[in-house]
């Protein structure tokens, strides 16, 4: 990575990953400049694809990060500040999806669950919500 002040290469001096998140946190350090700045890197896009098991005639549909921020923002409509609750939420799920993916495919029932799981244990209004308009297929 190039430096944000000189645009010369740095190095890493400390690196920790945030299992939760599953970001890298790393302290960068310029020897140009003597700059030291922090970056968090993540992944960008996820690439798997979400089966519907009830179904099995319907064609697998690629996950979108996008789709499960919407629902769960709209089941958090109520909340004081549901944008910074519903991207936490969609950390949440995702950081628990990750161990369940296998060979690239999730059940829909999994993705479905592991979001109301999450929502019970954080409000259970929204959790009321997303049972009542996304849950249809568990």
């Amino acid at each position: 990575m190039v430096c944000i002040n000189c645009q010369s290469k740095t190095e890493v001096i400390n690196s920790r990953l945030q299992k939760k998140s599953n970001r890298v946190w790393r302290r960068r350090f310029c020897p140009q400049c003597k700059n030291t700045f922090t970056t968090i890197e993540a992944f960008h896009d996820l690439s798997f694809i979400v089966s519907d098991t009830k179904l099995p005639k319907t064609s697998p549909k690629p996950f979108s990060r996008d789709n499960l921020f919407i629902s769960l923002y709209l089941s958090c409509g109520h909340r004081n500040n549901p944008i910074s609750d519903a991207t936490a939420l969609t950390d949440t799920v995702v950081g628990m999806l990750l161990p369940s993916i296998q060979n690239g495919c999730i059940a829909k029932s999994d993705l479905l669950a592991t979001a109301q799981s999450v929502l019970e244990h954080f409000d259970l209004v929204a959790a009321t919500h997303y049972k009542a308009y996304y849950s249809k297929s568990l």
